[in-house]
C-alpha cells in the first residue's frame, strides 16, 4: 500500500487553500513530495526546491510536520491492522498486508456488511 503524496494530501486537508495551488512539501534543499498539480511541471519528489521553483515559479512549498504525518500514519496503520494484524510498514506513507484470509471472509458477507464504514475516516476530517 503506497499513499502517494501523502504529506501533500494531509497539507492540503488542513489548509484548503492549497488544493487549487501547485504545491509541495520540504524545503528548498529537497522536497519529500508534491501534489498533482506540481507534478504537471515536472515537480518531483527528492528534487531540490529552487530547481522546483525554475520549472514552478508559482510552487508553494509548506515544511515538512512529521509529527502530523506520523499521527495520521498511526491511524492508517491501525485500519490496516484490523485486515492483517501482522502488516508491515516500510514508512510513514507505505504498508504491505496479507489480504487473503479477509478477502475469503468477504465472500461470505452480505453486500451491506461488505461496504468499508464511513466512520473509520471520522479521524481524518
Amino acid at each position: 500500500i503506497d499513499m502517494d503524496a501523502f504529506y501533500a494530501s494531509v497539507e492540503m486537508r488542513d489548509n484548503p487553500t492549497l488544493q487549487h495551488v501547485p504545491m509541495a512539501v520540504g524545503g528548498e534543499g529537497m522536497l519529500s513530495t508534491s501534489n498533482y498539480l506540481a507534478r504537471q511541471f515536472g515537480v518531483r519528489a527528492a528534487m531540490p526546491g529552487f530547481i522546483a521553483r525554475h520549472l514552478c515559479p508559482n510552487l508553494v512549498i509548506v515544511p515538512c510536520d512529521f509529527e502530523k504525518y506520523r499521527t495520521d500514519s498511526s491511524k492508517i496503520m491501525k485500519i490496516i491492522s484490523e485486515y492483517d494484524e501482522n502488516y508491515g510498514s516500510c514508512g510513514l506513507d507505505e504498508a504491505f498486508a496479507d489480504l487473503t484470509n479477509h478477502l475469503q471472509i468477504r465472500k461470505t458477507l452480505s453486500e451491506e456488511q461488505r461496504t468499508f464504514p464511513k466512520e473509520k475516516f471520522k479521524d481524518f476530517n
